[in-house]
């Protein structure tokens, strides 16, 4: 049985759909639509991966066009983008047209942009490939790169169906695992689920994947009750999606890192920030590290990290980030309660927290 979770915003009821063997209810949900046009914009490895899977969607929803992205660092730039609007163009896609993503976060960011503007917003589903794009599905926007400015373009924007099918996850790799579970993570904090955060300590040390749909139905919960009351990210509860970003948005421009990684280190430095304000207790920055420690047992980056790092351009990338405004220095921190929306953070509290991150052991 596949578990529904209902996102109701201004301009769509979003539908997301958890399960196995999903296959021919896809199919059929797509269908349902009755859209004109239906084009495949496909990672290439979930393409190579499942041959049987992609050849029933192109027969059964008579495919118009197959786009196969190569995920690369630079890879989610508005560059990509305008190749897949020629293709649209080409095939003569219309109002009435749906875009399918298949694969991991960075396709569906590129389809979501994509449907978002072409003629001013079409059809649009995601098919998740990995655990990271299942627990951080798109519920509300999409975002791409410029330059070196990590999300600037993009827009709120949602598709209609997104699929989770937990067969997809039996080929991943360890360490897409992890990523997936750095989101999970993010999303406890939050929520201040200890039951949660006591599993994903269990499942990095033997990585059953006995609570993978459980995983993936509290993520998307989470962002439903973050998202549906703040569709365009005005109020304030939309940026709690944002703990561990801002520290994250520096490390991934700076050095590639993949996103996941990045949160992951963004999470243990917005967790030192919030101790150091005085808003996270000494039990529960306790509590939270010990959790980083046994990420880091599978990443095991921190070191190479503090030797790079330079305090001084790290604070510039603060306070260019997009959370922050006014040249004042905003913050998304958890703290014992859940999380805060910290605003207008001293210089010299944010240089003493990055002085301790370069100092910590794990």
């Amino acid at each position: 049985m596949n578990k529904k979770i209902i996102v109701k915003l201004p301009y769509i009821t979003q539908e997301i759909f958890i399960g196995e063997k999903m296959l021919d209810f896809v199919v059929s949900k797509i269908k349902s639509r009755k859209y004109d046009k239906y084009i495949l914009i496909v990672d290439i490895n979930a393409k190579k991966d499942r041959r049987n899977y992609f050849n029933r969607l192109i027969n059964d929803l008579n495919i118009v066009d197959i786009i196969v992205l190569q995920p690369t660092p630079n890879y989610k730039s508005f560059k990509e983008c305008e190749k897949v609007i020629k293709r649209l163009i080409k095939v003569k896609a219309s109002r009435k047209s749906c875009l399918i993503s298949v694969g991991g976060g960075y396709v569906s960011d590129i389809t979501g942009y994509v449907a978002s503007n072409y003629m001013r917003g079409i059809g649009f589903v995601q098919i998740s490939t990995t655990l990271m794009s299942m627990v951080d599905a798109v519920i509300g926007k999409v975002a791409i790169n410029y330059g070196n400015y990590k999300n600037l373009l993009g827009s709120f924007y949602s598709p209609k169906f997104v699929f989770s099918d937990l067969n997809f996850l039996s080929t991943l790799r360890k360490e897409e695992k992890v990523l997936g579970l750095s989101e999970v993570w993010k999303h406890a904090l939050i929520k201040r689920d200890e039951d949660i955060v006591k599993k994903i300590e269990s499942y990095l040390l033997n990585f059953s994947d006995k609570h993978y749909s459980e995983f993936i139905h509290f993520s998307m919960r989470v962002k439903k009750s973050c998202v549906e009351n703040d569709y365009d990210d005005r109020i304030g509860s939309h940026k709690a999606l944002s703990l561990g970003h801002t520290f994250a948005n520096f490390l991934e421009r700076k050095s590639k890192m993949r996103h996941g990684v990045a949160v992951m280190y963004g999470i243990i430095f917005a967790t030192i920030l919030s101790k150091r304000l005085g808003k996270l207790s000494l039990e529960n920055y306790t509590r939270i590290i010990k959790t980083a420690k046994r990420f880091e047992k599978n990443i095991g980056l921190l070191k190479s990290i503090q030797k790079d790092l330079k305090v001084k351009k790290v604070l510039e990338s603060f306070f260019s980030d997009k959370i922050s405004e006014n040249n004042s220095l905003n913050f998304v921190l958890p703290i014992d309660s859940g999380y805060l929306i910290y605003k207008n953070i001293p210089e010299k509290i944010a240089t003493e927290a990055l002085e301790i991150f370069k100092k910590l052991e794990l």
